[in-house]
């Protein structure tokens, strides 16, 4: 932390280049040439006066002007507590998910859908199970719920093969809850999504289950209780809704 300061204090002080007079294609340049195969997507002001933004799929880093300094890391409003890299990581997460139409996705939808959550759920994961007992709740409250499989032992595996039957089941939130909940789920296979399903996972990031990203862009890695959720979505009493 302290030598990210004092990288800070120098950028700004010894270098205030501003973004109206960095040229991005040179410093570009001067990245792939230090970097072979570095390839950023975007390239940008960041909130930090002589740092730049660089992304890469849903990997946020930061550039010195001259190019010579890469940050690995977030950075954090301190006054306003907020996580300005998480933020942008998650804009970035929302379209890659965006790639899946949800006709390829379970969904359990309230009538009047206020907020909608997306949720990678690996289907013998206790807190996945924990999760999917409070779906009702959330769905109560108005939040549309979208599953994707994210069977961490990955392609092959015994949880990749359930996801794979829930898939081909005439009735997939049913055979959801059987294979969450120990029903007896018959071991059907079909085209299915899953593998697909499965490398967006690996591409956004996803490290455990459940991985749920809130329709703003929020990241939440784990369980919990749906009342905090419902407090996170601005849909419980005093909050007001702020859906996209």
């Amino acid at each position: 932390m302290r030598s990210l300061i004092v990288l800070l204090i120098s950028i700004f002080l010894l270098n205030p280049v501003m973004a109206a007079d960095l040229d991005f294609d040179a410093l570009k340049a001067r990245l792939a040439k230090s970097l072979p195969g570095f390839v950023p997507d975007k390239l940008k002001p960041s909130p930090v006066p002589g740092l730049y933004e660089v992304t890469m799929g849903t990997t946020v880093m930061y550039v010195s002007a001259d190019g010579r300094h890469l940050i690995l890391g977030d950075i954090i409003d301190i006054e306003t507590k907020q996580n300005l890299s998480g933020a942008t990581r998650g804009q970035l997460i929302l379209t890659a998910l965006d790639t899946v139409p949800e006709s390829q996705m379970i969904i359990i939808a309230p009538k009047k859908v206020r907020r909608t959550i997306t949720v990678f759920t690996d289907v013998e994961c206790p807190y996945c199970i924990k999760l999917h007992r409070d779906v009702p709740k959330l769905v109560a409250a108005g939040v549309r719920v979208r599953y994707l499989f994210f069977p961490r032992a990955g392609i092959g595996s015994s949880s990749y093969k359930k996801s794979v039957a829930v898939w081909c089941a005439k009735d997939r939130v049913d055979a959801l809850g059987k294979a969450k909940f120990g029903g007896k789920l018959e071991m059907k296979t079909c085209k299915n999504p899953v593998t697909r399903h499965y490398q967006l996972g690996q591409q956004v990031g996803v490290r455990g289950t459940p991985m749920i990203i809130y329709d703003d862009g929020q990241v939440q890695a784990g369980y919990s209780p749906a009342e905090k959720m419902l407090e996170a979505l601005g849909l419980s009493e005093n909050k007001k809704v702020s859906a996209r």
